[in-house]
Parts: structure tokens; sequence; C-alpha cells
């Protein structure tokens, strides 16, 4: 019997594809089916454009089969600040809506030499939520507002907001974003997804629009931690339990929590900036970390710290590597498109096309032409080198910590982050931790342990009809 694709993790999937239980053009169909009905402008306006040889490349793959691909059939969507060839790349701005990408970006040839089919591409915060301050998460001048799939009054967060929301209604087996600074965890948090970013440096962001390559990352988002795990081995982002070799396809039990990791139960918990939180928040947090402990996790206290200069080094790098990713790219009604080429349009329109100002991008192309901006650059990324040694030696006796009031202090020093849903707020919205540490294989392992400590997640109540099983 083949699997209904809402009640089925990526693994029963994967099976069923593997089995030829479910076709993948079968599968492909379903999810450009979800996406027509909610995915659109006049739904949750999650999804920018959808693939239009998406059914042709799943055609290719039924006829190929499964032999050898990690991810054969599973559909994907992915942030309009990624390469895919023959699509429009426009990190939702209108200054780069004829961008159309010439190649697929080094990860999305992965995707498709893993056996992906490329769904099409998600909304997104303009930029990346670095053009200006104050921009509403999910909004840009060509997508316009995402909608939050649990309470359209409700932030979808940003700036892999459209992702994070395609994950939460279902319409894709998995969503890839990107995260310079909590693009995808925080987004995951305010969509009841799972979102997980890699070390800086672990895949490829050639062909991504950049903030800045000290500090991006590709992301995920699926719906539960064993799909993350999933995803994570298939693409070897992790390494998999030495049973199972590389790039499993012989598909290890779900109940192997910590999958050869060794955890010591210790938890470091960040208590900096928990002012910001509400009482209500960390009233949830406690509850979490009493049923943590009535299971033998020990968690220490530490007050944490946070940066400032995170902000300043992707004012300083953004124009210039924005530059570099487009030298070689042609528009075509504007000629070569440049970063002053992309404030020129939006100073033609500013009501209309930046309604929330363009602060980033004017300062961040002076410093480009500053002449002391290669000096202050350097010394930031020594500050971020110095950052990351003392996050390694502080959390050496930790799995992992928890962070219980904001920091940007994992990403300016490079490490891996994890978004979990853990409950559900009084007023039917999930509410998540996020984690960071040194090991992903251990930052996955502990997410895993809170999930299972955790309540059940619904998805969004509307959303839950057309099951459809292939039967």
């Amino acid at each position: 019997m083949a699997p209904s694709v809402l009640s089925s993790g990526l693994r029963e999937l994967y099976a069923g594809l593997q089995a030829r239980d479910i076709s993948c053009e079968d599968l492909c169909r379903f999810y450009l089916e979800r996406i027509e009905k909610y995915g659109m402008r006049d739904a949750l306006n999650c999804v920018m454009a959808v693939n239009p040889k998406a059914l042709d490349e799943a055609r290719d793959l039924d006829r190929r089969g499964p032999e050898g691909l990690p991810l054969y059939g599973l559909g994907v969507l992915l942030k309009d600040n990624i390469d895919v060839k023959g699509l429009a790349t426009t990190a939702g701005s209108v200054a780069l809506k004829d961008n159309i990408a010439d190649a697929d970006a080094p990860f999305v040839r992965t995707l498709r030499e893993s056996g992906a089919v490329i769904l099409g591409k998600t909304n997104m915060t303009e930029f990346a939520n670095f053009l200006t301050e104050g921009m509403p998460g999910g909004f840009s001048s060509l997508g316009g507002q995402v909608v939050n799939a649990y309470d359209k009054n409700h932030t979808p967060s940003g700036s892999s907001s459209g992702s994070a929301v395609a994950m939460s209604a279902r319409l894709c087996s998995f969503a890839v974003g990107t995260d310079t600074s909590f693009s995808v965890v925080a987004c995951a948090t305010d969509n009841g997804v799972v979102g997980f970013k890699p070390a800086v440096g672990t895949i490829s962001t050639e062909g991504v629009i950049p903030i800045t390559s000290l500090l991006d990352e590709i992301g995920f988002f699926t719906r539960d931690m064993a799909d993350m795990r999933f995803v994570a081995e298939q693409l070897a982002i992790i390494p998999v339990s030495v049973s199972a070799g590389p790039r499993c396809s012989s598909l290890p039990s779900e109940t192997d929590k910590t999958r050869n990791v060794s955890l010591r139960k210790s938890l470091a918990v960040w208590t900096v900036n928990r002012e910001y939180v509400s009482e209500a928040q960390l009233g949830r947090y406690e509850m979490l970390f009493d049923r943590l402990k009535a299971d033998g996790w020990s968690l220490t206290t530490q007050p944490g710290r946070n940066t400032f200069k995170l902000q300043e080094i992707g004012l300083r790098r953004f124009s210039m590597e924005l530059r570099a990713y487009l030298e070689n790219r042609k528009g075509s009604a504007t000629g070569r498109i440049t970063p002053e080429a992309i404030l020129d349009t939006y100073r033609k329109d500013p009501e209309k096309l930046a309604p929330y100002g363009i602060k980033f991008l004017e300062k961040s192309l002076e410093y480009e032409h500053d002449a002391e901006n290669a000096r202050a650059i350097e010394s930031i990324r020594a500050e971020m080198d110095q950052e990351h040694k003392r996050l390694i030696e502080e959390l050496s006796d930790f799995d992992c910590c928890v962070m219980t009031g904001p920091t940007c202090i994992m990403h300016f020093a490079g490490l891996t982050s994890l978004s979990i849903p853990f409950t559900v707020a009084e007023n039917g919205l999930p509410r998540s931790v996020i984690l960071f540490g040194t090991d992903m294989r251990k930052l996955l392992a502990v997410g895993e342990e809170i999930e299972r400590h955790g309540d059940t997640i619904p998805m969004p109540g509307t959303l839950q009809c057309s099951n459809r099983s292939f039967l």
C-alpha cells in the first residue's frame, strides 16, 4: 500500500517511490496542485514561481529509476535568491525580475544529481532582509507579503519566509532557504516546522544572491526531526551511522535516535537578553527543561553574550559581494545590472518600490568606496575567528547550547543552529526552541530528544485536506 503524502515521513515516502508504489510524476503533480491551491498570491503567497519543467523532470526520473539517487522523486522548493537554470533569481526585488539564471547553483546541481525534483522558487523578505531596517518579514517589492499559514495576522518571519510557510503548508517534501542570521531558524519558529542551518562553509553558496559569504549558509525546512535527519544524511551534510553506509538507500530505523552519537545529556542555557522574551514563552522553556531533567538531562545556566558586529560586517561586504554575483549577468531590459542600477530602480518610485527605505544598500555602497573598508573588514573577521574559538572552548563540556534570549553570536561565529517546535501556545500558534553548537550530528541528536519530550505539533488547520493517497 502506498503512503498518504501529508501523513508520511520522508523515509516512508522515499521508500514508496523506490518501490514504485508512487510515481515521481504523481507526487510532483500532487505538490503542484497543492501549490496552485495554497501557495500563490490569492492564498499564502509563499511561492514566487513554479518550475514549468517540473513534471517533465519527474517523468524522466520515473523512466530512469531510483538506483543511486538518494532523494529520488522528492519535490523541493527553493528560496528565490538561489539560481535555478531558466528561472529568474530575484531576491524579491523588482530590480531583478529579469535576472534569469543561465546555470544552476552548485547546490541545485547536487539536488538534481540526487534525484530531487525542483518544484519552483519561494517568496522571501527582499534581499534577505538586508535592504533596509523595519521591513516586515516576508515582504518584497516583487512578491508582496507572505502569509503565515497558522494565522494570517501573525508574522511569517524573515527572510526565508516563503520556504518556511511552504513547508508548514506541506507544499513540498522539504524546502530550502538561506541563513545569514536567523533567516532559517527564526522562520521555522513562527511556522511550526524544523529549521536547520549547517555550519558556515558546509554547503557552497555560489549562485546565491549574497549578503556576505562570511556568514551566509544554505539551510533546510522539514516537518519534523526525522525528516531533517533524512535530508542531512542523504545529502551527506552529516555522516550516517556506520552500519548504513554513506548516502543511505537502506533507510535505517527512525528509532535509532542518536545514530552512533554519544551525548553527554548536558545543555548550556544562555540567558542573555531574556528580558526581551515574554513570560509565557519563558514558562514554556521551563516546562521543556523540567521534562528533560526528569529524563536525566543536566542544564547549566550561563549568561551568554551578543555582538553588534554582525550587521556591520554585512554592510561592509553586501554591495561588493552583490556586485560580484551580478557581474556576468544581463538584465533583458536594463543591460548590465549593478548595485547602483538596483538603487536607481528603487529611487524612481520609492513609495511603491521601497516603502520601507533602502538604507542598508545605500550604506553598503558608501562602505564599498571607503578607503578604510578593507581594514575594518579584516578587523571584524579576526573577531569572528576569536569568537569561533571561544565558543568551541566554552561549549566543549556540553552537547549544545539553548538560546532563551535573542543573540546572534552563533551566526557571527559561523556555528550550526537548529529550531524545533515543542509546544503550542494558547492562541494555537506553535512555539519553538533554538539550539546552537559546534557539532552538527550532536545538534540533530539533541533536536530529536527535544522533539521527543515536546508536544504534538499540528499542521495548519485549514490545510489538512487533499490528503491524497496513491492506492
